[in-house]
């Protein structure tokens, strides 16, 4: 089986960007990294997040998809869902990335 067939939703990535504002200072602002990025977010059943502080989260959103340009903090915005990216993984074949997975924390729906 390949990984595109698993791959069941399109999300926009973005990445958290300054900018400057009126007033001399600068604002942070969503931006577009990604427009349509393939991959498939899922409740990974009997995993669970443990933050630093040893607290228990609930179940563990995950995200999987092709190697790309995400890293930790981005947002994934998936319809009306939305996450941020907690931790992200590269999942090698050899030499080579396979795929990438990250762990998500839900922040709207």
């Amino acid at each position: 089986m390949s990984l595109a067939t698993l791959l069941t939703h399109s999300v926009e990535i973005q990445r958290l960007s300054q900018t400057d504002d009126d007033y001399g200072g600068q604002t942070n602002e969503w931006e577009t990294s990604i427009a349509s990025y393939s991959c498939r977010i899922y409740t990974a059943t009997g995993q669970f997040d443990v933050k630093d502080i040893g607290g228990y989260t609930g179940k563990t959103q995950k995200m999987i998809g092709a190697s790309a340009n995400i890293l930790e903090n981005d947002k994934i915005i998936d319809g009306t869902d939305e996450y941020i990216v907690s931790k992200v993984y590269k999942v090698y074949n050899g030499s080579a990335i396979h795929h990438l997975e990250a762990l998500l924390d839900k922040v709207k729906k």
